[in-house]
């Protein structure tokens, strides 16, 4: 609930911000917005993986009872996270010295902003990013590893809550953007610095400390995941604000919208895939496996159409009542996405499979090659198409790539372990073929669309209850029908 109710509020806080940037700053002042805090998401770059390294490794080894070993770790990791946060800092400061410039000077114009206060705010909350990284990323681990599940969200929360009010506040007070994004980045530091001060608290004292260079070593595998995220959620929509500044006030928020509309399946996929680790690790065979995960796929298949639906029925009202004065434009949008969030309907299960297998780099990868190349297409048709064209480099990037990437790396998986892996891919395939004709539908009748959205639902609803029925009776009629029930009473 913690974890649904951080993201809830997140996505809150992004309809609230758009809204009040852009009626109190413009589509100058929101592109500035954009900008700056695009840059300063990409200092997470510098985590190199180690946050998602350590989370996992602390874990077993207070799981195996090694307590002094995984203290030794935590002390070598806020080394390794500190060194990285001040590597990444002094990495993008010199780039933005030699090139931000040039490269920035249409955003700066747009905005009427000085060079010198637009620069400051990136210095501002470039610092903020990583004090964030090396202490916040240190603290989650340490709290995950220790059972504090509920805390990270909360952090989370608590954290973008006191940032968003501050900006918002100073945006409704008629502060410039640079002041307001300094002002926004100073807010979050007293929540970190009081979080990582109680983090320090569950690791015991003492001098030993694993090897920064080991655990940089292991960490390795996770680095891909970094790069992509930050390159998702920081780079790409930098890079739009920097080729069409007047035009990103319509295509963030249509992207908002539509990412809102998947709300309950990133949940889904951000809470289910550790326990989904642990109960794989649990069962040997590998044909008892396959059938736990055709029983289960089809629900994290479902939890996204939902979102589809929402997309088509709720997110039409909800843009006119959000941004009136841009609902017309973001309006024309929302079926491009619909079509993106329906492609996903079928890979959104294959990724959850990916990261409940440790499949970190290969899962890294396919998001690192979305993103360039949705920033490809954005810096082609943009110039041309504006707000629509980002929304096509979104879908094309996700038809191209994370689709058809995620699905056959499922394929092969279950292939190699002797599976029919048709049999659990090819109903989500049919499944976003119908969602995404849906999608099209949208363009033209509303209505139409609606009705159709609810019938593929239902749909889905009975093929999920079908596989169900269907793995049970495969279950109980073979020879490990008595350990299966067992197993299921033990996870459900």
């Amino acid at each position: 609930m913690a974890s649904l109710g951080s993201v809830a509020v997140s996505i809150g806080m992004q309809l609230a911000i758009p809204r009040v940037l852009l009626s109190r700053w413009g589509d100058g002042g929101y592109s500035v917005y954009v900008t700056v805090t695009g840059i300063a998401a990409y200092v997470s770059l510098a985590d190199a993986g180690v946050q998602m390294f350590l989370t996992q490794r602390l874990t077993a080894l207070r799981g195996a009872g090694k307590d002094e070993e995984a203290a030794k770790l935590a002390r070598g990791a806020l080394k390794a996270l500190s060194l990285l946060a001040i590597a990444g800092l002094g990495v993008l400061g010199v780039a933005l010295c030699a090139f931000g410039l040039t490269a920035l000077q249409r955003v700066i114009a747009s905005s009427s902003l000085s060079r010198v206060a637009f620069f400051w705010a990136i210095a501002v909350q470039l610092t903020s990013a990583a004090f964030a990284l090396a202490t916040g990323g240190w603290s989650s681990a340490v709290e995950q590893s220790n059972e504090k599940y509920s805390r990270t969200p909360i952090a989370f929360l608590c954290r973008s809550l006191a940032s968003s009010a501050v900006l918002l506040g100073c945006a409704r007070g008629g502060v410039l953007p640079s002041t307001a994004l300094i002002a926004s980045a100073c807010a979050s530091l007293p929540i970190d610095i009081g979080r990582f001060l109680w983090s320090r608290t569950l690791v015991p004292r003492g001098h030993e400390a694993a090897r920064v260079a080991d655990v940089l070593r292991e960490a390795k595998g996770s680095l891909f995941m970094m790069i992509a995220g930050a390159t998702q959620a920081g780079l790409w929509p930098a890079v739009a604000a920097a080729v069409a500044p007047l035009t990103v006030g319509v295509a963030i928020p249509a992207r908002t919208v539509a990412n809102g509309a998947r709300l309950v399946s990133s949940v889904a996929q951000n809470v289910l895939w550790v326990p989904l680790a642990r109960r794989f690790a649990s069962i040997s065979d590998p044909e008892e496996v396959y059938e736990f995960w055709a029983r289960h796929s089809p629900i994290l298949a479902l939890v996204q159409m939902a979102g589809v639906v929402s997309l088509v029925v709720v997110a039409p009202a909800m843009v006119q009542a959000w941004l009136p004065k841009k609902a017309v434009e973001i309006d024309l949008l929302l079926p491009v996405f619909g079509v993106e969030q329906a492609l996903l309907i079928a890979a959104v299960p294959s990724l959850v499979l990916l990261l409940a297998v440790g499949r970190f780099g290969r899962l890294g990868a396919v998001q690192l090659a979305q993103a360039i190349v949705g920033i490809a297409v954005t810096l082609i048709l943009m110039p041309r198409l504006g707000a629509l064209g980002f929304a096509l480099a979104s879908v094309v990037s996700t038809a191209t790539c994370t689709v058809p990437t995620l699905l056959l790396a499922e394929y092969k998986h279950w292939s190699l372990i002797g599976q029919r892996p048709l049999v659990v891919l090819a109903p989500r395939v049919a499944l976003a073929a119908a969602a995404v004709a849906c999608a099209v539908v949208m363009s033209y009748s509303r209505t139409i669309s609606a009705a159709v959205a609810f019938v593929i639902l239902a749909l889905g609803g009975a093929h999920a209850l079908s596989s169900q029925r269907r793995a049970r009776a495969v279950v109980l009629a073979s020879p490990r029908g008595t350990s299966s029930k067992t197993s299921r009473r033990q996870f459900g």
